[in-house]
């Protein structure tokens, strides 16, 4: 999933290349792309198939972008945290993960680059509970 803001900042004169879905939708209309906008929020879902990993150089699955102008204003920050929590609860259901399910995390990504340090951030934030589990400690409820 990535999450991109609109900056203010003029990089016409920079030769910019990013790995996102989204740069080449454009020029291939063959590719199954669902787009909604939610408040000022642009979602673009795309699935992937096998016979599209050639035709755009990138892997099956699913890919979600998440585009908006202004991170830096509390109640769009809001929006877009509710945004991308209600996406990732559709993928987990899509996916047929449960609950209480048991995942490894991987936090791909750089941590230097705001548009790709999504996975970094998160890994920094996750509260290891397995091992409670395990060893029949007295886990509260939600944990």
């Amino acid at each position: 999933m990535v999450i991109l803001m609109d900056n203010k900042i003029n990089l016409s004169s920079y030769n910019l290349r990013t790995d996102l879905i989204v740069d080449v939708l454009d020029n291939n209309k063959n590719l199954n792309v669902e787009e909604e906008q939610v408040d000022n929020i642009k979602i673009t879902r795309t699935t992937l198939l096998s016979e599209d990993e050639k035709i755009i150089n990138k892997k099956k699955g699913n890919y979600i972008t998440l585009e908006f102008n202004d991170i830096t204003d509390f109640d769009n920050r809001e929006k877009i945290g509710k945004c991308l929590e209600k996406e990732i609860k559709k993928l987990l259901s899509k996916l047929q993960i449960k609950e209480n399910d048991e995942c490894l995390i991987i936090g791909l990504g750089n941590e230097n680059s705001t548009p790709d340090s999504l996975g970094p951030c998160v890994v920094k934030n996750i509260l290891v509970t397995r091992h409670l589990f395990l060893l029949n400690t007295n886990v509260k409820e939600g944990i």
